[in-house]
């Protein structure tokens, strides 16, 4: 344990729950500092829906932090109490939920929040999901301080980065967590030794709401762009659904197709083109499928799934 220039230990509080908490905890680890842990208590999870901790939980144990589990209501008298009791003036709060009033007073110098946005830009719980379906190509992280207001605090920094054309939203959200994590560290001393002061956020804000719970079937009424933007923004989950009559198939990969296919089709019809590319006809446009997972299959490529199902899925035209 590491000791601050007044004598007292670096304690602090971290909330967080899944994996993209995890870079920004073992950063203030790293640095020193000793959090208490606040994660949400177990439940069940995956396929076998066992009884199993949160990510950062899990973490957290391996480094023989201690953990606080969350209640459905944070502004328990109790659960305050216990936050009270670690004695932290500060905390760090990544991927959480949002705090109560009551929360936040325990907490002289304040909390800080790593969001993955160009704040005041996606406010919200899914800024990532919502950057990618509307088309951004660029986004970033944004360190705050915690207000009464979600997501609205004053900026301690920001950093920019560009979003790669096909990059889904899980791989986006792994890099912004790694960046967020770096950006901590080189902001979290001189905030704490009050050199570094929050500027209030300028502009107005844009809405980043959740993604739907449940896969989306894809309308191939829509343009290819679209279509690829919401596969894209949807995977790992809930992911996007394609269906042709019984037969129904996860789309994990895909992009735009813009060789020109020679052959009239009507929206959702695939084309086999030259025994390698599963092209399907989008409003105006093609989208290729590069990567699937059939129910209760490992995903696999596209060109062997249709190779299986020839037979099944009436494709217009197979082009050699």
């Amino acid at each position: 344990m590491s000791i601050c220039r007044d004598g007292r230990a670096n304690k602090c509080v971290f909330f967080g729950n899944d994996t993209f908490s995890i870079p920004a905890l073992l950063a203030l680890v790293s640095k020193g500092y000793v959090p208490l842990i606040v994660t949400n208590p177990w439940k069940p999870r995956g396929r076998g829906k066992k009884l199993l901790p949160t990510p950062v939980e899990s973490v957290g144990r391996e480094l023989n932090l201690p953990v606080l589990y969350a209640p459905q209501k944070l502004s328990s008298q109790q659960f305050i109490e216990c936050l009270r009791l670690w004695g932290a003036e500060w905390g760090v709060v990544v991927a959480f939920r949002i705090l109560p009033a009551e929360v936040l007073s325990v907490f002289k110098k304040g909390l800080l929040n790593i969001h993955p946005s160009l704040l005041p830009a996606y406010r919200g719980p899914a800024p990532v999901y919502n950057a990618i379906l509307n088309g951004e190509v660029e986004t970033g992280i944004t360190i705050i301080k915690i207000t009464p207001e979600v997501d609205a605090g004053p900026i301690l920094a920001q950093a920019r980065v560009s979003i790669h054309e096909l990059e889904t939203r899980g791989e986006l959200e792994s890099r912004l967590a790694s960046l967020g994590a770096c950006l901590l560290t080189e902001v979290i001393e001189d905030w704490l030794d009050g050199k570094l002061k929050p500027v209030k956020q300028k502009g107005d804000p844009i809405p980043a709401p959740k993604p739907p719970p449940h896969p989306v079937l894809i309308e191939w009424n829509m343009p290819a762009v679209e279509i690829l933007r919401l596969i894209r923004a949807l995977n790992p989950d809930p992911g996007v659904i394609a269906r042709w009559g019984s037969l129904s198939v996860k789309i994990l990969r895909a992009r735009l197709w813009n060789i020109p296919v020679t052959v009239a089709a009507s929206e959702g019809t695939i084309v086999w083109f030259r025994k390698r590319h599963v092209i399907v006809k989008a409003r105006n446009s093609w989208l290729e499928l590069v990567l699937v997972q059939p129910p209760g299959r490992r995903p696999m490529l596209a060109s062997d799934w249709i190779r299986g199902r020839m037979n099944s899925i009436k494709c217009l035209a197979v082009i050699n």
